[in-house]
């Protein structure tokens, strides 16, 4: 019984880290089209100034010591480069 409960919460968490990937694969995607339209075609950046700042926010909770779920912290972590403007990647 044990060993089916632990084998459970490994998968949901393995699950939970590349749904948390994907979505930060996203923002990144939904920031750099933000940035092209901006260049490009003079669309105001306010939303994603916007966005960049509510990222901040929810990312610095962690340091508040405030009690989080395991898949809010999770997400987080994930969110950390674009909150702090990493977009582009270095490798």
């Amino acid at each position: 019984m044990m060993v089916t409960l632990s084998s459970n919460f490994l998968a949901a968490t393995r699950a939970l880290q590349s749904y948390a990937s994907s979505s930060a694969s996203a923002m990144t995607g939904t920031v750099s089209l933000n940035i092209f339209l901006s260049l490009f075609l003079g669309v105001s950046m306010s939303k994603m100034w916007m966005m960049i700042s509510t990222l901040q926010i929810l990312v610095n909770l962690s340091m508040l010591k405030v009690i989080l779920p395991a898949n809010c912290l999770i997400t987080f972590k994930t969110m950390v480069d674009i909150s702090n403007m990493n977009v582009i990647p270095k490798e």
